[in-house]
């Protein structure tokens, strides 16, 4: 997909991106009677706006529509211009005031390093400026500025990318994988989801696994694992509750996929960060 015409915020005489919206839509065409059309593949939403923070108040300033007519309508006393050979319909100086209650983040200097050609830079690490503006009923109560968290994301973002990088050659070769005995479990039902669980690595029977857990307080799959295979066995352990009980000599290097509670445990101050990211959906840490 095309890089997408994003949505436009003035505030303080700046102009901003809208990066991500907290609570649905700021403004549906449909809601004033307008069934927009696609007329670039830059914009498949078939419009897109500007807006405006002015006496505290966020307004809608323009609006920019494909339309399939050659009159669009007088809409809130304004005359549309531009149109014709597939450009889009103006309405400038609309003023609509949105009666929005929730967050927005607003971005400004896109960086280079992050720049995609494909859809909307919807993540607010890819902008040098990050601004978080909160209203209540359309009226703007509280602002917060993330340039500091952002700049601790692009760098856990380059030490995970480098760090990925680096091991990515441990992977190419099999590795045998242990599976240990939980402590205080019952033998006979955790051999049994074992079962379940890695039928496809183990030819040995449920009696024999069960003998080896007992003496051994562990055992060692049949079939030595690829890393995707061994992560997607350990994730399915670790959904039953059952942290740490499949090992190979690429344990330790599991952390390459950070998850949240991986990013809190390493990086205590990325606290407000991350409840940023979850509030606005943005995505695990190690996906911005």
């Amino acid at each position: 997909m095309t890089i997408q015409i994003d949505d436009k915020v003035d505030y303080l005489n700046t102009e901003y991106s809208l990066i991500r919206i907290e609570n649905g839509s700021l403004f549906e065409p449909s809601d004033y009677g307008f069934s927009p059309v696609v007329l670039s593949s830059a914009c498949w939403r078939g419009h897109y706006c500007k807006y405006i923070i002015e006496n505290g108040s966020l307004i809608l300033s323009q609006l920019s529509i494909g339309l399939e007519t050659d009159n669009p309508p007088v809409w809130r006393s304004v005359k549309a211009s531009g149109g014709g050979n597939f450009d889009y319909w103006k309405y400038e100086g609309v003023r609509l005031p949105i009666g929005y209650t929730g967050g927005i983040i607003i971005g400004n200097n896109l960086l280079q390093e992050f720049y995609d050609f494909f859809g909307f830079h919807n993540k607010p690490h890819c902008y040098k400026h990050v601004i978080e503006l909160i209203f209540k009923n359309g009226e703007h109560v509280n602002t917060v500025v993330y340039d500091e968290y952002m700049d601790k994301a692009r760098t856990l973002i380059r030490l995970s990318i480098q760090k990925y990088k680096k091991l990515i050659g441990y992977y190419e070769n099999s590795q045998t994988v242990t599976i240990k005995l939980p402590e205080g479990i019952d033998i006979k039902n955790f051999t049994l989801l074992l079962k379940e669980l890695a039928s496809k690595y183990i030819s040995a029977t449920s009696i024999d696994l069960f003998n080896k857990f007992r003496s051994k307080g562990f055992i060692e799959l049949d079939k030595k694992l690829h890393f995707y295979e061994y992560r997607e066995l350990s994730s399915k352990f670790e959904k039953k509750g059952y942290k740490n009980m499949v090992a190979t000599e690429y344990s330790t290097d599991s952390n390459t996929h950070l998850d949240s509670d991986d990013v809190i445990n390493q990086y205590p101050d990325f606290g407000e960060l991350l409840e940023l990211y979850n509030k606005y959906g943005v995505g695990k840490i190690h996906l911005l």
